[in-house]
């Protein structure tokens, strides 16, 4: 299997440009409540714009997401989909070079512009999932195992240092190489 995704990163604002495209498709294909016209943003404050099924909608450096209404005059709420401060918290530019910021240990990963990942070579259960978030590996930094079983930040970072470590099992929820064909 071969993961390939290709995605331009220079800046913090371009971080948020690459994450947050797919939000924005989902989101035009969501029943949202409707909100009150607003007037646009400045165009100096607009990080993304994106026409999706004929709907303009533009993402602001507040982290909201909006609908254009009626060109040129009037946009609408759809939703929020980063916060800045968050964003500031987790990557960092330097020299030209964006890094993303691990949260539980602060070590910096550089943001690939492609990657071109194959799982083939992984083991399958637990030890491929070790290989693929090591450190020498730079291209996966961490993943999420949130579940009823570890329903905050806290316990799913904890776990996810005890199944790193080897001293735990999956609970209710798992993310692992497997040699099943998904096709």
């Amino acid at each position: 299997m071969r993961f390939n995704k290709s995605f331009l990163c220079r800046s913090r604002a371009g971080v948020r440009l690459s994450l947050f495209g797919l939000s924005l498709f989902l989101l035009s294909h969501s029943g949202c409540n409707r909100s009150q016209p607003v007037s646009p943003f400045e165009a100096k404050r607009v990080e993304m714009t994106r026409v999706v099924d004929g709907q303009k909608y533009f993402v602001v450096d507040n982290g909201n997401a909006y609908r254009e209404v009626e060109p040129g005059k009037s946009w609408e709420y759809v939703s929020t989909v980063f916060n800045p401060e968050e964003v500031k918290q987790s990557y960092v530019s330097e020299q030209g070079i964006t890094y993303r910021i691990a949260p539980d240990t602060h070590q910096r990963f550089e943001v690939q512009r492609e990657l071109n990942e194959s799982f083939d070579d992984l083991k399958p259960g637990l030890p491929g999932l070790m290989e693929l978030v090591r450190e020498e590996r730079l291209k996966w930094g961490t993943f999420t195992l949130q579940s009823p079983k570890a329903p905050t930040v806290a316990q799913y970072v904890s776990h996810r240092k005890e199944l790193l470590a080897g001293n735990a099992s999956f609970r209710d929820c798992l993310i692992e190489p497997t040699l099943e064909q998904g096709h």
